[in-house]
């Protein structure tokens, strides 16, 4: 499963994830406050640097809202996979009734072709 973030960024597994982070900095006299991600191989994500600390703390709520909300998206994906291909069943079925149909034609067609290759015999 994967977890689509703001500015791009995407984790293949958020179960890796072992903490949101902001961490001020200091950058050529401006305040600036990091977001990142660290995950379980100790390396880190960054997501964006905010000019300020409620711009940081609100990117961070709502990467932890997109993340929580993926994570419980688990199990309810199940339920609704098993759903998707019920319907999926029944439209291959409807599929397959119209591949009849399409195999008597084709095999009118291929009958035509035996005479078309009967021509190329004969000269």
């Amino acid at each position: 499963m994967m977890v689509l973030l703001p500015e791009g960024r995407a984790i293949n597994n958020p179960d890796t994830i072992k903490m949101m982070k902001i961490m001020p900095s200091n950058l050529s006299g401006k305040q600036l406050f990091v977001v990142s991600i660290k995950l379980d191989d100790d390396s880190e994500l960054m997501i964006k640097n905010c000019s300020s600390e409620d711009e940081a703390i609100e990117l961070a709520d709502h990467c932890t809202d997109l993340i929580n909300a993926a994570e419980d998206g688990d199990a309810d994906s199940d339920d609704d996979s098993d759903s998707d291909a019920a319907s999926e069943d029944e439209s291959s079925e409807d599929s397959a009734d119209d591949s009849d149909d399409d195999s008597d034609d084709s095999d009118d067609n291929d009958d035509d072709s035996e005479d078309s290759s009967s021509d190329w015999d004969s000269e």
